[in-house]
């Protein structure tokens, strides 16, 4: 599987990312680049062109440390669900739903409410959701406690996305799969995946042909995950 380099990584971590359990660093060399795969590239490499495609914000989950719906929880007056959605719109979605989470709460944010196929399974089963909706035959899925994703860190996936199944995002070799880029067609794979017992959006992802674009390290990965986080949660400058 080939990996693809987004921008030069640095040798520093966020503190705070969506990490699965197991082996999930990337091995980086002192240059930036991945080792141990057939062949690199990086965005630039990639022909720009415009692509057509939707986003999907995760908005189910217990969200047990908030003690409410984190999606609406307010990040400098916006819905943290919000920041994201408008991240993908101002990229270019066509549209963007939200999956997951109590349709009525979440009508305030004005996305299309997208019920999880199977509830309080994690996100797996919500970007199963959103591939299984989508009007376009590439999908950006991303938690609702990343608000700090950017235009540039949907563009990206998308650029990197090329014959792949899916395009991760990475934050210096770190893989954040819960801010991905998805060929549709990956969707029944994905299910029977699901329906074996898989529940880690990584291990599903490794599972597929796919592509890591990494932004390199930076705020843009914090995801906000207590009261504690949101109420210090200011907008940073990468």
């Amino acid at each position: 599987m080939t990996r693809c380099v987004g921008e030069k990584m640095s040798k520093h971590q966020s503190s705070l990312s969506h990490v699965d359990d197991g082996p999930d660093h990337i091995p980086v060399n002192v240059e930036g680049n991945i080792e141990g795969h057939r062949s690199l590239c990086t965005v630039q490499d990639f022909e720009t062109e415009k692509c057509a495609f939707v986003g999907a914000v995760l908005t189910g989950g217990y969200a047990s440390r908030m003690g409410r719906d984190k999606a609406l929880l307010a990040v400098e007056g916006v819905p943290m669900a919000t920041h994201v959605a408008s991240a993908m719109l101002e990229a270019g979605a066509r549209e963007v739903c939200a999956v997951g989470g109590d349709a009525t709460t979440l009508g305030v944010l004005g996305l299309r409410i997208v019920p999880d196929r199977d509830p309080h399974q994690g996100p797996l089963a919500g970007i199963i959701a959103a591939l299984g909706v989508a009007s376009e035959e590439i999908v950006v899925v991303t938690a609702c406690d990343m608000p700090w994703i950017r235009t540039r860190h949907v563009t990206g996936l998308i650029e990197g996305l090329g014959s792949f199944d899916a395009a991760m995002s990475a934050a210096a070799g770190q893989p954040q799969p819960l801010h991905t880029a998805w060929k549709r067609a990956a969707l029944q794979r994905l299910e029977a995946s699901f329906l074996s017992g898989e529940r880690s959006p990584l291990r599903a992802i490794r599972g597929l042909d796919y592509s890591v674009v990494d932004f390199g390290a930076g705020s843009w990965s914090i995801d906000l995950d207590t009261p504690g986080d949101v109420a210090s949660a200011a907008s940073p400058e990468n």
